[in-house]
């Protein structure tokens, strides 16, 4: 229990009248005083009657979708419930919406009355403009007396969720990819039996079941696919180059950092229409996450890559990246991607990586955004990085698109 501002006044206020009274001898000073004095006694009383029934105060937050295109707006419910025995005439409800997100309908917080066994429901509604996860945590009760002269405050931790999925953005990277990997062939789909048998493999999530070898599932046990020549799906790998400098750089809903995350949505979409299997490494602080098997049939799985991903977040520096592919078996993918900006490699030291690569030997396409670079981040940056990464092997390339959020990103 605390004593508000307006009980502090108070309690103050009647100390000074009853000194004053006592000074001039009078007696309505006197019981003006007093009865303040009695009135914050009575407050202190009630709200500590209150205090323990709060205890059974009950709320929980319902949020209609938990993944929505960037943009888009989305119902919060907040449900109270009393469960003590006693009526409470003033309780605040305070949500702890996450500060990025703004509410454009109702609020985030309500002031209600509960009787014994009474439920009480407000809404609000959010705007989710700002990409990757966003956290909503506590949930407020503060009690008071009725004139609010203390209060008694509980938090009810409910972490939960909402993550906003960046728009895709039309882009085609197969020609460059050809040249760089030429013997890596994005396939059309072919069921029809016309190629020569190549051989068969595991089952992967996304696959035909009219591919599956049943006979053999019969003997064995083991979910095989039938493989024909030209038909085999390439692998690739994904490495989000994200740091938490990104966010900084850039302007309303275009940072560095967001205009990466559309670049990798429309960069894994763009393998998953050519029938590829991709995984996703990302970071998180200091822990490496990656995400597997993501094929045309399962795109749902895409989606949890940004459910991994909070507002603000990303790697300390890409080096902890490079420590997890350095356990990762680089030779098993056709193809590797790393999706960055200059900012991102500026401050994950580019010597290292540089050495990482020449120490693999193995071909690496860096994508970036199209930005004016030299303006943002200083002349000739760019170029040096380039020219760094290239004598180690790999290849920077820059996408003709901004990967700037067009409309309200739907």
């Amino acid at each position: 229990m605390r004593i508000s501002l307006r009980g502090y006044i108070l309690l103050f206020s009647s100390i000074h009248i009853i000194i004053l009274s006592i000074y001039t001898l009078s007696i309505y000073l006197f019981t003006v005083g007093v009865s303040i004095l009695l009135i914050i006694f009575w407050a202190r009383s009630y709200v500590s009657r209150l205090s323990r029934e709060l205890d059974h105060v009950y709320a929980q937050r319902i949020i209609d979708r938990n993944r929505v295109s960037e943009g888009e707006e989305v119902r919060v419910r907040i449900q109270v419930v009393n469960k003590g025995r006693i009526y409470i005439p003033r309780l605040t409800v305070i949500d702890s919406v996450p500060k990025e997100i703004p509410v454009v309908k109702g609020s985030g917080s309500a002031e209600i009355s509960l009787g014994s066994g009474e439920y009480a429901e407000y809404e609000y509604v959010v705007r989710v403009d700002r990409l990757g996860r966003h956290d909503f945590r506590e949930i407020f009760l503060v009690a008071s007396d009725p004139l609010r002269i203390f209060l008694e405050a509980r938090v009810i931790n409910q972490i939960m969720s909402l993550t906003a999925i960046p728009q895709r953005i039309s882009i085609n990277l197969m020609e460059r990819i050809r040249s760089i990997y030429p013997g890596v062939f994005f396939r059309g789909r072919s069921l029809g039996g016309l190629y020569d048998l190549w051989g068969f493999r595991e089952y992967s999530p996304g696959d035909d079941v009219r591919r599956i070898y049943w006979k053999g599932y019969a003997r064995t046990g083991e979910l095989l696919v039938r493989e024909d020549i030209g038909e085999t799906r390439p692998r690739a790998l994904i490495v989000l180059g994200l740091t938490k400098m990104s966010w900084g750089l850039g302007e309303g809903f275009n940072t560095y950092a967001e205009t990466l995350l559309r670049l990798l949505r429309s960069l894994s979409e763009h393998i998953l229409d050519s029938y590829g299997v991709l995984d996703v490494l990302i970071c998180e602080g200091d822990i490496p996450r990656i995400i597997t098997n993501i094929s045309r049939g399962f795109r749902e799985r895409l989606y949890t890559v940004f459910d991994n991903l909070s507002f603000g977040g990303g790697c300390g520096s890409i080096g902890i990246l490079l420590m997890s592919m350095s356990r990762t078996d680089l030779y098993s993918y056709d193809l590797v991607l790393v999706a960055t900006t200059p900012i991102d490699l500026i401050f994950s030291d580019p010597d290292d990586i540089a050495g990482f690569l020449r120490s693999y030997g193995m071909r690496i396409i860096f994508t970036m955004p199209l930005r004016n670079y030299d303006k943002e981040i200083g002349e000739g940056i760019m170029r040096a990085l380039s020219e760094r990464l290239s004598s180690a092997g790999s290849i920077v390339h820059v996408i003709d698109k901004s990967f700037e959020r067009v409309g309200r990103g739907r």
